[in-house]
């Protein structure tokens, strides 16, 4: 029955698919709509729409939840994760990670982003430092050519005027890079061709500039507090290790991305552990301590060099509201 279903809804939406005028008719109605069906079901129907090529329409903003309070204004787009925006007024991506920040927000004056893909942890932070760091900066790094510009997109809609954007990547040198783009997969580009094959045979290989890890430091002032996010499909260790002076000398507090074959290289980094970092997974339900970092369903770490319970408590409360 429910393969049935789902063959149904696939030739329903090519039906509609062959014709620019009735997609559009079509994807300015299902927002009203979708709001009637359960988690599943709207999954279901992105699985659907994602199954067949439509006419090159943009689709409209909109508003939706990230975490438990944060809101945002989004543009989804087919094949990508933030096409969830069309469909609901929560976006589940890495809704855990979302749900601990923003019990860590208020504390932070800078917030430094190294792979910031379209922009949605961006606006994120955006959010959070206009609302208790005026005077706070994002200082947002993507390499990838069309994430940039729908990053750029996403900043001017949510008029985060705090953000700084920069079309580069993070590394040992100040240079050029080749980036690689798996096709059909605008969130997975690495400078690690392997790790970007894993997702397409097909790679679209282009030069980006890349800036030294050290120049970093220069742009956020001498005191603040500060939040780093790594999230470069692989090349984790490689920016932190560029990082490690910065990282030594601010201690600021780390979120990483840790992706299966990534753990050994990250766990080498014996500056983490010599600089006094604590290692917490970021799950659903809480903050899991672990003496090393390790690939799992849940792939986020929070890494600090204070072992507060403070943090623990926080985001026990934040579970409870998202529960």
């Amino acid at each position: 029955m429910g393969a049935a279903l789902r063959k149904a809804g696939e030739s329903c939406n090519r039906l509609v698919a062959s014709s620019t005028l009735t997609a559009r008719i079509y994807f300015s109605l299902l927002p009203y709509l979708s709001p009637w069906f359960g988690q599943k079901t709207q999954q279901r129907l992105r699985n659907s729409i994602n199954s067949v090529n439509w006419p090159q329409i943009p689709l409209r903003y909109r508003r939706v939840t990230l975490g438990n309070e944060t809101e945002v204004v989004l543009y989804p787009h087919f094949q990508e994760f933030d096409l969830e925006a069309l469909l609901s007024r929560r976006l589940h991506y890495e809704q855990e990670v979302f749900a601990f920040l923003e019990t860590q927000m208020p504390k932070y004056q800078s917030v430094i982003e190294i792979g910031a893909n379209v922009g949605v942890f961006s606006v994120f932070f955006s959010r959070w430092l206009a609302r208790h760091a005026p005077l706070g900066k994002v200082f947002a790094f993507e390499p990838s050519r069309r994430a940039y510009a729908r990053l750029l997109q996403n900043l001017e809609l949510n008029a985060s005027t705090n953000v700084m954007a920069f079309n580069c990547a993070v590394g040992r040198d100040s240079g050029f890079s080749t980036f690689f783009e798996p096709d059909g997969h605008l969130t997975n580009g690495s400078l690690d061709a392997a790790f970007a094959r894993q997702f397409s045979p097909a790679l679209k290989a282009a030069p980006v500039l890349v800036v030294k890890g050290s120049l970093i430091e220069n742009l956020i002032g001498a005191e603040d507090p500060v939040l780093l996010k790594l999230d470069v499909e692989g090349a984790e260790a490689q920016v932190l290790r560029s990082l490690e002076g910065f990282i030594r000398s601010r201690q600021p507090d780390l979120v990483v991305e840790v992706l299966p074959g990534s753990e050994e290289e990250l766990n080498a980094l014996s500056f983490l552990n010599s600089a006094g970092y604590h290692f917490f997974n970021i799950m659903p339900k809480g903050l899991v301590r672990q003496t090393s970092l390790v690939a799992g369903v849940f792939r986020d770490y929070f890494l600090s060099t204070s072992a507060r319970g403070s943090i623990h408590e926080d985001f026990a409360r934040a579970v409870q509201l998202l529960s």
